[in-house]
């Protein structure tokens, strides 16, 4: 009898998506008052939002945060807003629209994506992404 070796098709398992850092380019609060980013993502029903990077300002830096996102949403767009928690200080600090394809190659990958806010550049967020196959 044969051995058959059945090989999961690319694509199929999940992805662990560590969020790194960011790079803005504006400070909503001043020299004083640095902004608080948030990140929120949307994939599909899934919805993940990061912890606040107190005081991060223009150059946040987030530990320990991270969301895993099951491939079979293939074909859906990862949605990300960044936002600013800081009460007295502007809100929305930019945007970004990403297949998750982007994300589900092989391996350990690092990657920017950039943010953009009312069609101009916002500024970017550092993701390290892992592919685990079913």
């Amino acid at each position: 009898m044969p051995i058959v070796v059945v090989l999961p098709q690319p694509g199929h398992g999940h992805v662990h998506l560590h969020l790194q850092s960011g790079h803005f380019e504006h400070n909503e609060g001043g020299l004083f008052h640095k902004m608080d980013p948030v990140v929120h993502i949307k994939c599909g029903h899934d919805e993940w939002t990061s912890a606040i990077a107190v005081h991060g300002g223009k150059e946040p830096r987030w530990e320990g945060q991270h969301m895993k996102i099951d491939t079979g949403l293939i074909g859906h767009h990862l949605k990300i807003h960044v936002y600013n928690a800081h009460v007295n200080q502007g809100h929305h600090i930019g945007e970004a629209e990403v297949p998750l394809a982007f994300f589900t190659e092989q391996g350990p990958r690092e990657e920017w994506v950039e943010l953009h806010f009312n069609g101009h550049k916002a500024g970017r967020l550092h993701f390290k992404s892992e592919f685990h196959s079913h």
